[in-house]
């Protein structure tokens, strides 16, 4: 038995050269990033670094066969940066091309705050709005056998308008909240 050692399957042609012609185009929470490939008959992807609002490293890979990138997960309307590199088949990358935008508004601020909770038959009903469609993880909160806070319930969902409400509980003041997440990494304050 004997160990194989990982390589590229490619010989290196040289570094390939840098995406050019780069246009940002900005939707809620990331960016569609064009480009145009460079010429090399060895060039096999381009790839994109970058990092979340919330500190996590992530990496996007489109094949020669595209001309765009989606970067996606951000939580904040600030600026932020990209980095472009082209990869051979060798996988050597190019220098780096470094490109900034500003994000719009994230599909999960946008349900954060449109999120209510109002008092229900039994319990409560919790309201929030998804307009972006973006898959959302929901965590509703409420009173536990012991009188601790309890989950409830997880909810995923991803379509626009959206009701859940509890119910069994007896008609006294009781608090409820609710936990609103995306698939980044990234979440809300309790509601």
């Amino acid at each position: 038995c004997s160990e194989k050692e990982l390589k590229p399957v490619n010989e290196s042609l040289g570094k390939p050269d840098v995406v050019t012609d780069v246009i940002v185009e900005p939707f809620a929470g990331g960016a569609t990033i064009s480009y145009k490939i460079p010429d090399s008959e060895n060039l096999l992807a381009v790839k994109c670094v970058y990092v979340l609002s919330n500190g996590t490293k992530k990496e996007a890979i489109a094949s020669y066969y595209e001309n765009k990138v989606f970067v996606q997960g951000y939580n904040d309307e600030q600026e932020h940066t990209v980095t472009l590199y082209a990869m051979n088949r060798a996988q050597e990358l190019s220098d780096p091309v470094e490109v900034k935008f500003f994000p719009l508004e994230s599909p999960l601020m946008k349900a954060i705050k449109s999120a209510t909770i109002e008092s229900d038959f039994g319990g409560a009903c919790f309201r929030w709005k998804n307009s972006e469609k973006a898959p959302l993880n929901v965590e509703f909160l409420g009173p536990g056998s012991l009188g601790q806070v309890s989950t409830l319930n997880i909810l995923t969902t991803d379509i626009d308008k959206n009701v859940y409400s509890v119910r069994g509980f007896k008609p006294d003041l009781m608090k409820f909240s609710m936990i609103i997440s995306d698939n980044f990494g990234n979440c809300s304050d309790t509601i």
